[in-house]
């Protein structure tokens, strides 16, 4: 039995809405840093344009993967990481005072690289600030040594949202819809 989840969108949830970047009104932000895995500063309201219209959903990623919640299951995620999440609110389209960007700030080395199937970037890929860091993970197996928080982001893969099966539990008794859970080897 599996104790961590690959949280990400269900792809076969029936007319899901579509979010765009984060946006700030007082500052310019690139809004990947929400997938950085590392605490933010952001000064100002932050704002998301709906881009295609459908089904308002509780856990929800806009562009560039950034997670987006309500303020219920923010509250989730604070309940069991107060120390790996960050909130920020945000006004999604005309929906004000309901939903945050949730920051995850913790990062774990988690991969078990002897198990896992994955590629590293490269010298000749062209990116030398990646070089060393995860390419393609095509098996996610953790270590067994690992004592992660409920919540987390994968050292060197951290577009990856890892749950624990607790908040995995947690956020599934309200009612959350609209997201796929994938067990991760361990």
């Amino acid at each position: 039995m599996s104790t961590y989840f690959d949280l990400d969108w269900d792809p076969d949830f029936p007319n899901p809405w579509w979010l765009g970047e984060v946006e700030c009104e007082t500052e310019a932000v690139d809004c990947r840093i929400f997938t950085y895995g590392a605490p933010q500063k952001v000064h100002g309201p932050l704002t998301i344009p709906v881009t295609d219209d459908g089904t308002a959903l509780e856990l929800t990623f806009a562009a560039f993967s950034v997670p987006v919640v309500t303020r219920e299951m923010g509250e989730v995620f604070q309940q069991y990481a107060p120390e790996a999440v960050e909130r920020f609110p945000v006004t999604v389209g005309n929906i004000k005072n309901t939903y945050e960007v949730l920051n995850v700030t913790q990062t774990v080395d988690a991969v078990d690289r002897a198990r896992a199937g994955f590629e590293l970037w490269k010298p000749e890929h062209g990116r030398p600030d990646k070089v060393g860091t995860f390419l393609q993970l095509h098996r996610m197996v953790f270590r067994r040594d690992i004592q992660p928080p409920h919540v987390f982001r994968i050292k060197g893969w951290e577009i990856a949202l890892v749950v624990s099966r607790d908040l995995l539990e947690a956020l599934k008794a309200r009612d959350l819809r609209g997201n796929k859970f994938r067990a991760i080897e361990q």
